[in-house]
């Protein structure tokens, strides 16, 4: 079925109504629960034996640590340590005094609430006995309500799952099945989303993938069935691009995250990738971004660096890069990490839904990713007043600081994010800001700005070049702007530094967040110190290495005949393993009237590099040297001989290996004049290590499925038998 018109043929077979959904059921009370692994380390509670007359207790110290004051009538007291005395000798000192029958840390009580799904106990992700869960139970006792729309766009969603049904978005301004597009948005009748493969308006799931990720997210609550979502309520919009096969295009990708910005849906749930980078996608993310949106991704399933080898759409500006944690709060051994993958998650033996009314376990980061959307969701259900950008700050700032070596902020704790907004976290709080961390952007030997993260949205006033400082080896750098990217990122810009050397950004604690707190870097009760707060990160550009490598003749060059030209091929290797930033040809041929020749430089990948194309007219010979940065073009050359400019840039070797095979291909296009190859020199500059990343990915019109091999459900084995096409088009597993 097209979106703007549908043959009359088509409409009946094409009918759908609306879903009989089932009726969602509440908790009858919430719970208090007792953490027995977290109490108080500034005081504890002491009871004492009854013939105790508590007019004598008050104020009485032992081991540096005070009776403050009683707390209940049957003889409890609290006692407060007081500063630089050790806690557990002042417990156990309390407990030899004769008078004192009990002494009891202060533990942490929370709120709590625990559904009644019976397979909830076999979420581990959720909560565990360990602890290594996200403390879902915790942060559903402030609340389980949520009207937010959250778009998965992937394999589709099977809608008539019991533990989903309840949960689906329902596009209440469209009407069913009348072959009409009701609400003017450019789709006939997406009841309940789209099916951007076949151009329909059934998502449904006929893979699993994407059913297994709603489930995660928002599988119903306390129903008594099955799971249970991080989110109970919450409004699943189903966004089918991905096949049976798990690949789609690109396309469609772009075109469902924009489906989801005009339609409400407040977050996306990406749990694919690949395909490399691309405008298009990009520019769809920022303007859902731009509209309030929180997209959430899965960071990959290669065990590998993000920050190296991107992994796409997670490494584009302002998404939610999530890896895989494990129940022990290890790293998932397929799971990408560094230094722009911002938060771990469960991703490893997750029990989710799964199509036809069943239930399985699955592996991948396309699983911790829905942990961390159905957060977002509940918490916004939670504080729905709160923008985007205080939400994911929130959601930064309150991980536990587990796999903070492979993540930027560790492993999402939901219960401690809830805590945190209900006790006056969020807009209007009086929280000082901090940074959270910063990125300097670098391409070779190139840096080209910093990235600076706040926990907090920062007032505007006060982020400007003034309240922010960047040295180098040449001394300061003037910074011409500090500008807002997404949520709480800022970026620093300058002009381009290129000399080798340390540089330190500073940034002063006198710049506010938007409630007018200054920066407490250092976290104590006073912020805006002048030393203490200001937030200090280097960067180090390392000196240039330079590789030569030269290939000597002579190579008699073939001469054109009269019915074809003459073409050279002259083949040599590179054996060395490196990145290329910078690439200069020294070329020496010998030959009679050069304007007869066309000469290429080609890659051990294939990239190809025209230097001259029939240049200098009568002249002869040829000495160049070929450089991009050169003063004249070679197409301004009455002689071959010095330093020119090529005819396309050398620039296109930039980023990719030296090593291999290297070609120079000499074509011959007239008679008579002969000519012998001399030699060649490539004068690399290699890339700089840790310098950034600086790679431009492949182009690709493929996405595929970010789902891991290591665990999946058992009734799904017979799908992975596929061809080998259809496995080298699955970009991420």
């Amino acid at each position: 079925m097209g979106r703007r018109t549908v043959r009359k043929s088509q409409r009946n077979a094409s009918r759908l109504g609306f879903e009989s959904l089932e009726t969602r059921s509440m908790m009858a009370a919430d719970l208090l629960q007792i953490d027995s692994n977290s109490y108080s380390q500034e005081h504890f509670l002491v009871q004492f034996r009854p013939e105790t007359p508590a007019s004598s207790l008050i104020g009485t110290s032992v081991a540096g640590a005070t009776i403050s004051r009683q707390v209940s009538s049957d003889g409890w007291f609290k006692v407060s340590v007081g500063a630089g005395a050790n806690f557990n000798l002042a417990m156990q000192s309390f407990q030899t005094l004769s008078n004192v029958a009990l002494v009891s840390p202060d533990f942490r009580v929370s709120i709590t609430a625990t559904p009644n799904d019976p397979l909830y106990v076999n979420q581990w992700g959720l909560e565990n006995s360990s602890d290594r869960d996200i403390d879902a139970a915790q942060a559903w006792g402030f609340g389980t309500t949520s009207s937010v729309v959250v778009a998965v766009i992937d394999t589709g969603i099977d809608y008539n799952h019991p533990d989903l049904a309840a949960n689906i978005w329902m596009n209440t301004d469209e009407v069913a099945g009348n072959g009409i597009d009701d609400d003017a948005n450019g789709y006939i009748d997406d009841i309940r989303g789209w099916n951007f493969i076949n151009e329909t308006n059934n998502p449904m799931d006929d893979n699993g993938h994407g059913t297994h990720v709603a489930g995660t997210i928002g599988a119903v609550g306390n129903n008594g069935v099955g799971v249970v979502g991080v989110a109970w309520n919450v409004q699943l919009m189903a966004l089918k691009f991905l096949s049976a096969s798990g690949s789609g295009n690109l396309s469609d990708a772009v075109e469902a995250i924009d489906y989801a910005r005009v339609n409400g849906a407040k977050i996306i749930n990406a749990s694919f990738g690949g395909g490399g980078f691309s405008s298009a996608m990009q520019t769809a993310i920022q303007r859902f971004q731009n509209a309030g949106g929180i997209f959430v991704a899965a960071a990959g399933n290669s065990a590998q660096n993000n920050a190296l080898v991107a992994s796409f759409p997670a490494n584009y500006p302002g998404v939610i890069s999530v890896a895989a944690s494990t129940s022990t709060d290890t790293l998932a051994s397929f799971s990408n990490f560094g230094t722009n993958v911002h938060i771990a998650a469960p991703g490893q033996g997750i029990l989710s839904t799964l199509p036809g009314n069943r239930y399985g376990n699955l592996s991948g980061t396309s699983m911790a990713a829905p942990h961390v959307a159905g957060a977002l969701a509940l918490l916004w259900g939670q504080s729905p007043t709160l923008s985007a950008a205080v939400l994911t700050s929130a959601l930064y700032a309150n991980t536990d600081a587990v796999l903070t070596d492979r993540t930027i902020y560790g492993r999402m704790n939901l219960g401690k994010t809830a805590a945190s907004l209900a006790g006056g976290g969020g807009e209007g709080d009086t929280t000082a800001p901090q940074v959270l961390g910063s990125t300097f952007n670098a391409s070779g030997n190139r840096l080209t700005s910093v990235d600076v993260n706040f926990s907090e949205e920062m007032s505007a006033a006060t982020m400007v070049p003034s309240n922010f400082t960047l040295t180098g080896p040449g001394g300061a750098v003037a910074i011409s702007s500090v500008t807002r990217l997404t949520g709480n990122n800022y970026r620093v810009s300058f002009a381009t530094q290129s000399a080798a050397g340390v540089y330190t950004l500073v940034v002063l604690p006198t710049v506010r967040d938007v409630a007018g707190n200054l920066l407490n870097q250092d976290g104590d009760t006073t912020p805006g110190e002048s030393v203490q707060d200001r937030y200090t990160a280097t960067f180090t550009i390392n000196a240039p290495v330079v590789r030569n490598y030269t290939f000597n003749g002579p190579v008699a060059l073939r001469d054109a005949t009269s019915t074809r030209t003459g073409v050279t091929n002259i083949d040599f290797t590179v054996p060395d393993s490196f990145t290329i930033a910078d690439l200069n040809v020294n070329l020496s041929i010998n030959h009679t009237y050069v304007s007869d020749l066309r000469i290429r430089l080609i890659s051990p990948s294939g990239t190809s590099v025209q230097l001259v194309n029939r240049r200098a007219g009568s002249s002869d010979n040829i000495r160049v040297t070929f450089d991009d940065e050169a003063t004249a073009a070679i197409s301004s050359a009455t002689t071959l001989n010095g330093t020119f400019r090529p005819e396309q840039a050398l620039s296109a070797f930039d980023g990719r290996n030296a090593s291999g095979r290297w070609r120079l291909e000499v074509v011959d296009n007239a008679r008579l004049d002969v000519g012998t190859f001399n030699s060649i020199q490539l004068q690399f500059t290699e890339a700089a290590s840790g310098a950034g990343s600086g790679l431009s990915s492949a182009p690709s019109m493929m996405y595929s499925l970010d789902d891991s091999t290591e665990s999946s459900a058992r009734w799904m084995s017979g799908w992975v038998a596929q061809s080998v096409e259809q496995w080298l088009r699955r970009f991420v597993r």
